[in-house]
């Protein structure tokens, strides 16, 4: 009478073959770890990786708002100040301009909001945008703070608006070079009274 394996049991195989077929995968298994080795990414020099460029370093510009400092540089109304922003001993301006018209005594005329830029010009010209926005029913400003260990002195940016604040720390790192240091958001509930000039920058 013939024997009948069961589908549902595996057979057994005798000690010998199990160690053959472990060798015959040992080759495979060397292969994929040179693969997996080949796969690390390449790095720099010591055997440091390449940092990657972070988005969330990028200037707060709103593009399609502001295009250019160039841009804004055409705005009538601007104030600017004078410091040495990336710590190499030349002095930059610092400009922050608003998208309004102004009166013939240079006075602005405020509406419903208003695009504002923050921008630095070098001083051979070069004119590099550190903020740009839309701002409703509210204003922007902008402050340089104290030195840092470097000399580097970086901008603080705040906008306020009925509702938020957004406080804004960026850094100029020369012609054509800015990076978003940190930020802060507030949703308001309501101001007291008395706020400090909210609507008249």
């Amino acid at each position: 009478m013939a024997t009948r394996w069961r589908t549902d049991r595996p057979v057994p195989r005798p000690a010998a073959v199990q160690r053959a077929a472990a060798r015959s995968a040992l080759p495979a298994l060397v292969a994929l770890m040179a693969l997996s080795v080949l796969a690390v990414p390449a790095c720099g020099p010591a055997g440091r990786t390449e940092p990657e460029e972070n988005p969330l370093w990028e200037p707060p510009v709103d593009a399609e708002v502001v295009a250019s400092a160039d841009e804004a540089a055409k705005w009538a109304y601007r104030r600017r100040a004078e410091a040495d922003l990336d710590g190499d001993g030349v002095v930059e301006a610092l400009v922050i301009a608003a998208q309004a018209e102004v009166d013939a005594r240079g006075r602005p005329l405020w509406e419903d909001g208003h695009a504002w830029a923050v921008y630095v010009e070098a001083a051979g010209g070069e004119r590099t945008l550190l903020y740009g926005a839309f701002v409703p029913n509210g204003f922007a400003e902008a402050a340089i703070l104290a030195p840092s260990g470097d000399g580097r002195r970086d901008v603080l940016v705040q906008e306020r608006t009925p509702r938020r604040v957004r406080a804004l720390e960026v850094r100029y790192g020369g012609p054509g070079a800015a990076s978003l240091r940190s930020g802060a958001y507030y949703e308001l509930e309501s101001w007291l009274p008395g706020s400090a000039g909210l609507f008249s920058p």
